[in-house]
């Protein structure tokens, strides 16, 4: 806002927050403490190289602010054009005066310069210095022709060619409010604000602060922005810087990557481990399946022999093996023993007619073997089939008449049939 001539801040009602520096020297905590209550503020970077690695003006941008970039090296001018798209970015150099100029590229960020003795030094110091022409114009001509309104603040960064740039600037007529200027030879604690401060104060400005490596001017018509530069980046600014920040981004980066890959390490083997357990359920499945094939295959066989006629016909035979454990055991009785082989014996005798012959001429050759044997049976038959571990009193009674009269038929001697 504008009043009596001069530029009033404009009040922002955000709320107070911690912000990051990017600066090399924390050059934007000393403006951002002077011109914070500025919204939508404009500034001028000659010499803006990139636009965030020690970045005057970045944390302005993220506030909203704009301005005019001016970057000759070619790398940096590409990275400004993309990163910030409310900017101005010019690939030229300032000076003196417009023209052509030899410009000394050097490989090391923010060293690259339009002053020859500059490029001397560097290759005295074995550092590889290319040469290239490339175009330059006055700053106040570059005001002229993309500066809307005021500039709040005006960084001068060029290796050694600071007096050209501000012989280039017509003070009487750009009045940036703060003036931020390198102020010692490149890669050096020597001052050489000799060669050009003599200008900036006759053109209405006060030195207010110097951080070591900038001088900063205010313009007369701003000098309640002076006291802001009394004390260096404190505590108080509440800001943190973005390398440190940066840092610990990186440790948590590799910190997720390292936690991200163990989780997949033990998804592997988890998976692993789930496969041995897919395949060793299969092999299980596959044997079980075996099982039951063989299963039903000795069943089929089983069922073939319990249906075979040798099954049926040796029936008699295998109820007498069932009788030869008890014969070989060394205390049974013989009467038991001679029991439990008639027994056997009988239903086999009667199940083969052709034995009938060989038992009648037994009968008719030895009578008295005869008699005896066919006492044995029937004794056998009758305890089989009457000895019962529980009868009701008329059983009891059957029973009793039953086996006199197997008693009485012990007595008469007969023939098989």
């Amino acid at each position: 806002m504008c009043q009596n001539g001069h530029w009033l801040p404009h009040v922002q009602n955000s709320k107070v927050m911690t912000i990051t520096s990017y600066a090399q020297n924390l050059e934007d905590i000393v403006l951002w403490r002077a011109l914070k209550q500025v919204s939508n503020g404009f500034y001028v970077d000659v010499g803006a190289n990139d636009p965030d690695v020690d970045s005057v003006t970045r944390l302005f941008y993220e506030h909203g602010w704009s301005g005019i970039n001016i970057e000759p090296e070619h790398d940096y001018w590409r990275r400004l054009s993309e990163a910030r798209t409310r900017d101005v970015n010019l690939p030229i150099a300032v000076g003196e005066s417009k023209g052509i100029a030899s410009f000394y590229s050097v490989p090391q960020r923010g060293l690259s310069t339009l002053d020859p003795t500059v490029a001397d030094a560097y290759r005295a110091g074995g550092t590889d210095v290319v040469a290239h022409q490339i175009e330059v114009d006055t700053l106040s001509n570059v005001l002229d022709s993309y500066a809307t309104g005021p500039v709040h603040f005006l960084k001068i960064d060029v290796e050694g060619a600071e007096g050209a740039v501000l012989k280039g600037l017509n003070l009487k007529v750009w009045r940036p409010w703060v003036l931020v200027v390198e102020a010692t030879k490149p890669n050096s604690t020597e001052p050489n604000h000799q060669l050009w401060e003599s200008s900036v104060l006759l053109a209405g400005y006060s030195f207010v602060y110097f951080d070591g490596l900038n001088r900063f001017y205010v313009a007369e018509e701003q000098r309640n922005l002076e006291g802001a530069f009394g004390v260096p980046p404190n505590v108080f600014d509440d800001f943190v810087i973005d390398r440190m920040v940066s840092v610990g981004r990186v440790e948590e980066r590799q910190a997720d990557v390292a936690e991200r890959a163990e989780m997949a390490r033990q998804t592997r083997q988890r998976e692993s481990d789930l496969a041995k357990v897919v395949r060793r359920y299969e092999t299980l499945c596959t044997e079980l399946e075996q099982m039951r094939t063989e299963n039903r295959r000795l069943q089929a066989s089983l069922d073939a022999v319990y249906g075979s006629t040798s099954w049926r016909l040796t029936k008699p035979l295998r109820a007498f093996a069932n009788t030869l454990p008890a014969i070989r055991r060394p205390r049974a009785s013989a009467l038991a023993i001679s029991k439990r082989v008639i027994r056997a014996l009988v239903p086999i005798v009667q199940a083969q007619a052709w034995l009938r012959p060989i038992l009648r001429w037994i009968a008719r050759q030895f009578p008295g073997f005869w008699d005896w044997l066919m006492r044995r049976v029937r004794g056998a038959i009758a305890n089989e089939v009457l000895v019962v571990p529980y009868l009701t009193e008329d059983a009891q009674m059957f029973k009793a008449a039953l086996i006199n009269r197997l008693h009485t038929e012990n007595k008469i001697s007969g023939e098989p049939s």
